[in-house]
């Protein structure tokens, strides 16, 4: 693993010669969200694109990369890409890659997820604010494949011990991320590992490029940045309870449950620029 300064010139990726001097789409922020379609559970896309529409106050537009929808309009641009591995993570950063060298998404881009649903007005500024749920946690002899590659996260952000104290922040939230098309050139640059490991991306780029900030905590339940779902039965009371005044809802596989799905109908009703 190489300890060199974040953006020192070496090569490996290829990447930072295919970024685009001008961009198509340069003034417009671009929103972009990897998509699975046989991963997804029900019309979650569906309702994060109308989610968006509704309550993100900046001018932006969508990048999907992955599957297409019959329901998809003009206002998506589709660029697709096949299963890279069945290591989701690896797959993830593939997408990342086309995102990082596509003319049509803006320099500096949102990173979200078709579970991540903005319920409340958002700002950039509040996409921007840097969030992390406690340290990334070490679990020895395990088995699953985002806990593996958790634990090689925590591996690479230690051996660059020499570019100065490097915290493990968790930046992994489910929340949406803001990203930097120069600076993630330079990330693959110095971890080639990123294309091929399943490192988690958020807490390397955050950690590396913001090593001395003391992140926002949050916790997916208390406070007003997110709510998780996580359980297929979410007591209806205490759904309400903590929903209130939240910027985003995000859910897990098992968390689209039913109380889900008829808070995203009965708040989204409306059709979307993102839908013919």
């Amino acid at each position: 693993m190489k300890k060199n300064e974040i953006g020192s010139g070496s090569s490996g990726s290829g990447l930072e010669d295919n970024i685009p001097l001008i961009h198509k789409n340069a003034d417009k922020l671009t929103i972009v969200i990897p998509y699975l379609k046989d991963k997804a559970q029900g019309n979650e896309l569906f309702f994060a694109l109308r989610s968006m529409d509704r309550n993100f106050r900046e001018n932006f537009q969508v990048v999907v990369i992955g599957d297409k929808e019959d329901w998809f309009s003009d206002e998506v641009i589709h660029i697709d890409a096949p299963v890279a591995s069945e290591n989701p993570q690896i797959d993830t950063l593939n997408k990342l890659k086309l995102a990082i060298v596509d003319e049509n998404v803006s320099k500096k881009f949102i990173w979200s997820n078709d579970d991540i649903y903005f319920i409340n007005p958002v700002q950039l500024a509040d996409v921007q604010i840097l969030t992390a749920q406690g340290r990334l946690k070490y679990i020895p002899d395990t088995k699953a494949i985002y806990e593996i590659n958790r634990n090689k996260t925590i591996d690479c952000l230690k051996s660059f011990g020499s570019v100065g104290s490097i915290p493990t922040h968790n930046y992994d939230t489910h929340t949406p991320f803001f990203y930097d098309k120069e600076k993630l050139v330079s990330l693959f640059e110095e971890i080639p590992e990123l294309s091929s490991e399943g490192l988690l991306i958020p807490s390397i780029y955050f950690n590396m490029y913001f090593f001395d900030h003391k992140p926002t905590q949050i916790d997916g339940v208390n406070g007003e940045y997110m709510l998780r779902i996580m359980s297929k039965n979410t007591d209806p009371v205490v759904f309400k309870k903590f929903i209130e005044g939240k910027k985003f809802l995000n859910n897990s596989e098992d968390g689209y449950n039913s109380l889900v799905v008829n808070y995203l109908e009965t708040n989204f009703p409306e059709k979307s620029r993102f839908e013919i």
